[in-house]
């Protein structure tokens, strides 16, 4: 099996070379690597010239992230795709370990941890995600659910068989949300619709935090961040919609509008509280969400939910700092 690296740049220089080195580097002999860079203004071209034939290298004006993904795509050939964000690197094993799970034909989909690292490179003890997904099908589930049953890591921590970018690709590239959603949103809305997902259980490469990105790992508290969150997940979940009706899947009434997310509830209603919105979730299935998707630890569930009881009962200045806490801790 062919693997292709399609490496996404914008003016990372500090980091570029270090992701070509991760790619060029695996254990795993049969890949391609590519990378585009999208009108970067820093020396990104001259490290990207370095590398002579090693890669292919495509340079282009600056049109965002999924256009680069697309562009990117078009250009490869591999059996196995992997979009490699150029702040973060794989470890040696990444694609082998991709490949086995990827031999089996029913798999469309590979993902592993990441572990989360500084701007200097630095471990934080923390991993992306905080708990994988098991292994399986997750079709069913989606329809009755929603989206994000399973959970995956980000972009750089996936790797797609060609048979599923084939029917999706391409996506989206003009994000109306301020790139909230970027390629991984689009993709892991549907990919759980067309095959199985297969899990591993290790590290096999890094995500990085840096300057102000403020993100799913780095919570902000704040309206405008919560509104488009939920705006993200409005879009991710026409998505989805949009190719589950291409499938045939019977679609009940509205399963993805369902914020089985404890987090996007919690979010729902910290807007409620801030005087943003009037939309609140009804009591019980917001008090529940916290053990939908608690992997196993009903602790850990029962407390968060007993929490939410109290956001929805106290007066809303201590409720506020309670989601707060919860949203930024947990």
């Amino acid at each position: 099996m062919l693997v292709s690296i399609i490496i996404i740049n914008y003016n990372y220089q500090a980091y570029l070379s270090q992701a070509i080195e991760s790619a060029l580097g695996q254990s795993y002999p049969h890949i391609e690597v590519i990378v585009i860079d999208d009108g970067s203004s820093d020396n990104s071209v001259e490290i990207i010239k370095r590398y002579g034939d090693k890669i292919t290298p495509i340079l282009k004006q600056n049109s965002g992230h999924c256009s680069c993904i697309n562009l990117g795509y078009s250009k490869s050939q591999g059996d196995v795709v992997i979009f490699l964000d150029a702040d973060d690197l794989l470890y040696e094993s990444a694609v082998a370990l991709h490949v086995e799970n990827l031999t089996n034909p029913a798999v469309i989909k590979s993902t592993g941890y990441q572990d989360i690292v500084d701007s200097a490179g630095q471990l934080t003890g923390r991993l992306m995600p905080g708990v994988l997904g098991k292994s399986g099908n997750y079709r069913d589930i989606t329809l009755s659910k929603g989206l994000d049953i399973y959970r995956p890591s980000f972009t750089s921590g996936n790797a797609w068989s060609r048979k599923f970018l084939q029917q999706v690709m391409p996506i989206p590239d003009q994000d109306p949300i301020d790139n909230m959603v970027g390629p991984d949103g689009y993709l892991t809305a549907v990919d759980v619709l067309f095959g199985d997902v297969a899990s591993i259980h290790q590290s096999i490469g890094q995500y990085r935090i840096h300057g102000s990105n403020c993100g799913p790992v780095n919570f902000c508290f704040s309206a405008r961040y919560m509104q488009k969150r939920l705006l993200c997940r409005q879009t991710r979940i026409r998505y989805a919609e949009k190719f589950a009706q291409q499938l045939g899947l019977q679609i009940p009434d509205k399963p993805f509008y369902q914020l089985y997310d404890w987090k996007l509830n919690l979010m729902q209603q910290s807007l409620v509280l801030m005087g943003e919105s009037t939309r609140s979730a009804p009591l019980w299935p917001f008090v529940h969400s916290p053990f939908i998707r608690r992997q196993g630890n009903t602790i850990k569930a029962t407390m968060t939910s007993m929490a939410f009881l109290l956001v929805r009962i106290l007066p809303a200045p201590i409720s506020l700092k309670l989601a707060n806490y919860l949203l930024s801790r947990w």
